[in-house]
């Protein structure tokens, strides 16, 4: 066996490592909830024009931590999807369990939209001609990416600096419940066939 692939699971650590990624998506949760605690929702903030400030938490990193919450789903919802075969879990290592572009693909596909969007692109002519301001912007790999790390544009890489997307915390906030809810729903299902399991 090489470093690429992991032993088939039996039942038991399947069943560890679902409710393991379960729980990390709620830490995840939590995080975020703390860091938007007391930070306005209102319109200013839903365009973006919000500073850091003592006593207030970051809306962009609280963002960045939503996508991670949002990958891990995606992980749960490949875990859930296995069937055993001769009583046992074959987990796709590279090809899905760590595949960042296949986990969010599987999460944002089975996810209602409410949960997919971290701020929702202007329509209409407004004074801001930043083009991410009229665009909307997914929570996926691309995002964590830009909040999470510094970078320049390719083809200006001497003149213009790529920043942080906008964040609606409205937004994010209501995300940030409804796959709370979705979690907790599924925490439930998962300890209801554990208890099954075991009668």
């Amino acid at each position: 066996m090489n470093s690429d692939s992991i032993p088939p699971l039996i039942e038991k650590n399947w069943q560890s490592i679902t409710s393991h990624t379960l729980w990390r998506i709620s830490s995840l949760l939590d995080a975020v909830r703390i860091l938007l605690k007391d930070v306005d929702d209102g319109e200013e903030q839903d365009l973006g024009k919000f500073t850091m400030t003592i006593g207030t938490g970051d809306p962009t990193i609280a963002a960045g931590l939503y996508t991670f919450a949002i990958e891990e789903y995606g992980k749960y919802l490949y875990l859930k999807s296995l069937e055993p075969v001769d009583g046992k879990y074959h987990i796709d290592y590279l090809g899905e369990f760590k595949n960042h572009p296949k986990k969010f693909e599987r999460a944002l596909s089975n996810l209602p939209d409410e949960c997919k969007l971290v701020h929702l692109g202007e329509k209409e002519d407004t004074e801001f001609y930043e083009p991410d301001f009229h665009k909307d912007i997914i929570a996926d790999f691309e995002t964590r990416l830009r909040i999470f790390y510094s970078d320049f544009d390719p083809l200006f890489a001497n003149k213009i600096s790529k920043y942080e997307p906008p964040v609606s915390v409205k937004l994010l906030k209501n995300g940030v419940q409804k796959l709370w809810d979705i979690v907790e729903l599924e925490h439930e299902c998962l300890m209801k066939i554990k208890n099954d399991s075991t009668k």
